[in-house]
C-alpha cells in the first residue's frame, strides 16, 4: 500500500513537471496586468513635468532588436515610490522565450532614472529599484543618420534584398527624407527636447501592389510621432503614449 501511495505521487509530481514546461513562460498569466512599485534611494524631489515610461519587451538571444510587447507613459508623481501597471496582450507572450520590464523616469529629454536589472515581468507585483544617470548625459543625436524601419507597433518589417528597405534621415534645415517601400517622400519635422513632429510630407505617387500596405503604416506614424527615444542604435517613436515603430541606425 505505502508502495502504491509513493507511485501515484511520483506520477502526479511528473505530470506537473511536465505539464509546467509545455506552458512556459504562461504559466505566470494569472492575469494581463503588471503590478509593481519603482523606487530609488536618493531624497530629491522629481521636476515638473517629469515622465515615466514602463516598457515589457522581450530579450533576444542574438543581436536583433528586441520586440516591444507593450509601453505605457504617464506623468510622474513628485518623488519616490512610483506606482505602475502594464497591460499587455497575453496572445503575445511565447512560451519559451526570455522577457524584462524596463522603467525609465525622463524630462526634457534626458533621463533621470532607469532600472538597471532585467526584471521577470510576470511574478508581480515587482519592487524595481532605479538608478540615477549621469548627470552629464547628453540628448542623442539623431540628425543626419539613415534609420531604416524595423517595426510598425508589433509587426516586423521584412527586409530584401531587391528592394530598398523603408528608412528616413532627418537633414539639416529641419527637412526629412524618406523612402516608404514603395516611394520617395520629403517633408519637415520640428525637434525640441524629446519630442518630435512631422510635416508637409509629400511622396510619389507610385502604386506598388507589395509594399502599399507597409507606405500607409509609416505614412501613419509620421503623423502620429509625438515623441522618441534612443537605445542602443534603436530609435523608438511614440505617439501620446505608446512606441508605434521603431528604426536601427545604419552607418555607410
Amino acid at each position: 500500500m505505502y508502495a502504491l501511495m509513493i507511485s501515484i505521487v511520483t506520477l502526479f509530481l511528473c505530470y506537473n513537471t511536465l505539464n509546467a514546461t509545455e506552458k512556459g513562460t504562461t504559466i505566470y498569466h494569472a492575469s494581463n496586468t503588471i503590478e509593481g512599485t519603482l523606487l530609488y534611494r536618493e531624497r530629491m524631489i522629481l521636476p515638473a513635468g517629469s515622465s515615466v515610461v514602463i516598457t515589457l519587451e522581450d530579450l533576444p538571444y542574438t543581436d536583433t532588436p528586441s520586440t516591444i510587447i507593450a509601453t505605457k507613459t504617464f506623468n510622474a508623481p513628485k518623488a519616490s515610490p512610483i506606482a505602475f501597471s502594464l497591460t499587455y496582450d497575453r496572445n503575445a507572450i511565447e512560451p519559451g522565450r526570455r522577457y524584462t520590464l524596463q522603467a525609465v523616469v525622463v524630462h526634457k529629454g534626458n533621463t533621470l532614472f532607469h532600472s538597471v536589472s532585467h526584471e521577470d515581468p510576470f511574478h508581480t507585483p515587482l519592487t524595481i529599484l532605479l538608478k540615477r544617470s549621469s548627470q552629464k548625459q547628453q540628448k542623442p543625436h539623431i540628425a543626419d543618420i539613415h534609420w531604416k524601419l524595423l517595426r510598425i507597433e508589433n509587426v516586423a518589417i521584412a527586409s530584401s534584398e531587391k528592394l530598398q528597405d523603408p528608412n528616413f534621415i532627418l537633414k539639416k534645415g529641419n527637412t526629412v527624407l524618406g523612402f516608404t517601400g514603395c516611394n520617395r517622400f520629403v517633408g519637415t519635422y520640428t525637434l525640441q527636447d524629446e519630442h518630435i513632429r512631422f510635416s508637409q510630407i509629400s511622396a510619389t505617387p507610385m502604386q506598388c501592389s507589395k509594399t502599399m500596405e507597409t507606405e500607409q503604416a509609416f505614412k501613419h506614424v509620421l503623423q502620429q510621432a509625438r515623441h522618441y527615444r534612443v537605445r542602443d542604435n534603436i530609435l523608438e517613436l511614440f505617439d501620446d503614449t505608446n512606441v508605434i515603430a521603431s528604426f536601427r541606425a545604419v552607418h555607410f
